[in-house]
C-alpha cells in the first residue's frame, strides 16, 4: 500500500513467529504474563526468551515494565545482540504532573492519553520511545495529537446500550484482567458490581483470568466464540462457579445480551471480557440492535 512506517505487531512469542523475518527501526516489548504457556514455555523466563527473539542486532530495543526475572533474560539477549535498552522508568520516563514523556533523545510534554486505563500512560511512552528511538522526526504538536486521537476498539470502550452501560475489554490473560479490575474500580469506584458477559478461547487459563472478577461480578452469562479455538461455554460455566460466581450459558451473543438486560437493573454495568473474538461479536450484535 506504499505506507512509510509500519506498527507491525508479533503473533505468538516472537522468536518463531512469522514477523519475525522482518527487519525492524526498532523493537518493542510491552509486557510479559505467563500466557500461550503450552506453546512459550511455563516460566517467565521462557516466556521472556521467546519475546525476545524479535531483537535484531543493533536495532534499538524499547522494553515496558516487565517482571525482573523477565527483565534479567530480555537483557541478556539484548546485550548479545549489542542491541540499547531504553526502558520504561529509566531511559524513557512520565511525569504525570508534566504529562510529559522524556526519552534519551528528546521530552514531549502535554500529551493526554485518549485511551482509559491505568497503563495508558505507560503505553504511550512506549509509543513515543520507539518513534524516537527509530529516528521518526516526531514534532511536540504530532505526539499531542497522536495521544490525544488514540483509539484501540474493544479495550476499556464504554457505550451506552438499551438503558445500559457496556463496558467492552479484550483482556484475556491474568494479567490484564489485573489490570482491567485496577481500571474498574478507578472508575467505577471501590465498590463496583457488574454482570459478566464472557467466555474465553482455548490456549488460556480461566481460572486465573477470572479469579479478580469474583468479588466484582454479580452474575455471569457465558456465550460462545464463534472461533476455531473456541472454549465450551460449559467448561467456563464450571470455573465461574468454583469461583462462586453465579453463572449461565446461553447459545448465542444474542441471547447473551438479552439475559444480560434481564438481569440486575440499569446501574450495574455490563463487562463483555475474555477475548478480543468475543467483544467483536457483541459489538455486532448490539449495532443490529440498537
Amino acid at each position: 500500500s506504499g505506507v512509510d512506517w509500519v506498527a507491525l505487531e508479533t503473533g505468538l512469542g516472537g522468536r518463531l513467529d512469522a514477523t519475525n523475518v522482518v527487519a525492524p527501526a526498532a523493537s518493542v516489548i510491552v509486557s510479559i504474563g505467563l500466557d500461550h504457556q503450552a506453546i512459550l514455555g511455563d516460566t517467565i523466563e521462557k516466556i521472556a526468551y521467546e519475546k525476545a527473539g524479535i531483537i535484531k542486532p543493533g536495532i534499538p530495543l524499547i522494553l515496558g515494565s516487565v517482571p525482573e526475572p523477565a527483565a534479567r533474560v530480555i537483557r541478556e539477549v539484548a546485550a548479545e545482540q549489542h542491541s540499547p535498552v531504553w526502558a520504561f522508568g529509566h531511559e524513557i520516563t512520565w511525569d504525570a504532573a508534566r504529562k510529559a514523556v522524556t526519552t534519551p533523545e528528546a521530552s514531549f510534554e502535554g500529551l493526554e492519553p485518549s485511551l482509559q486505563g491505568l497503563w495508558q500512560s505507560h503505553n504511550l511512552s512506549l509509543a513515543v520511545g520507539a518513534l524516537a528511538a527509530a529516528r521518526f522526526q516526531l514534532t511536540s504538536s504530532a505526539a499531542k495529537a497522536g495521544a490525544a486521537n488514540a483509539y484501540a476498539p474493544g479495550r476499556y470502550e464504554k457505550k451506552r446500550w438499551k438503558g445500559r452501560t457496556v463496558i467492552l475489554d479484550g483482556a484475556h490473560n491474568a494479567d490484564s484482567a489485573a489490570a482491567l479490575l485496577s481500571t474498574l474500580k478507578s472508575d467505577l469506584g471501590p465498590t463496583a458490581r457488574v454482570v459478566l458477559l464472557t467466555n474465553m478461547l482455548l490456549g488460556h487459563d480461566p481460572g486465573a483470568f477470572y479469579a479478580p472478577f469474583a468479588g466484582i461480578a454479580d452474575s455471569a452469562v457465558i456465550a460462545p466464540v464463534e472461533f476455531h479455538r473456541r472454549r465450551d461455554p460449559a467448561e467456563t460455566v464450571s470455573v465461574l462457579k468454583g469461583l462462586g460466581v453465579p453463572a449461565e450459558a446461553v447459545g448465542s451473543v444474542d441471547e447473551a445480551l438479552a439475559r444480560c438486560l434481564d438481569l440486575p437493573g440499569p446501574e450495574i454495568p455490563i463487562l463483555v471480557t475474555g477475548s478480543f473474538y468475543l467483544v467483536g461479536e457483541v459489538v455486532r450484535a448490539m449495532s443490529g440492535s440498537e
